[in-house]
């Protein structure tokens, strides 16, 4: 899975080599959420500064090849710049029952590239005899 991201500065192209890849984007605030699944050969567009991720969701290694449309496209993700706020700010609007350390420390770094999805596609590939190697 990559965590969600968006490129300020460039479209983002992406084709699909190999096995089963999920994408989500949204292009802005109150617009809806748009799903895709791209097989090999297949490909989808994220338009500049729109929010998208993508994950695998089969248990072989998915393959794509991501073009932008710049030499600049910048990268910002998500997650990392929300709880790089201060933690009033955040604890504010997750609510009080939040661990904000405990929910941080699942962040992957920038720039760690993907990491591994959720329980029930690990478990599902468990169950296929499928190895699965966590990052956190």
């Amino acid at each position: 899975m990559l965590p969600p991201h968006i490129h300020p500065r460039a479209t983002n192209f992406v084709v699909a080599v190999s096995g089963t890849t999920r994408t989500f984007m949204i292009a802005e605030n109150g617009a809806p959420t748009i799903e895709q699944t791209l097989e090999s050969g297949q490909m989808t567009i994220f338009p500049t500064a729109s929010v998208h991720t993508m994950m695998n969701i089969g248990c072989e290694n998915a393959q794509l090849i991501s073009a932008l449309s710049s030499d600049d496209a910048g990268t910002h993700n998500l997650a990392n710049a929300f709880f790089s706020l201060p933690a009033n700010i955040t604890q504010t609007i997750l609510g009080p029952q939040i661990n904000l350390a405990s929910t941080a420390s699942y962040i992957p770094d920038v720039g760690t590239g993907s990491n591994v999805g959720p329980e029930q596609c690990l478990a599902a590939c468990a169950a296929k005899g499928k190895m699965v190697k966590r990052t956190w």
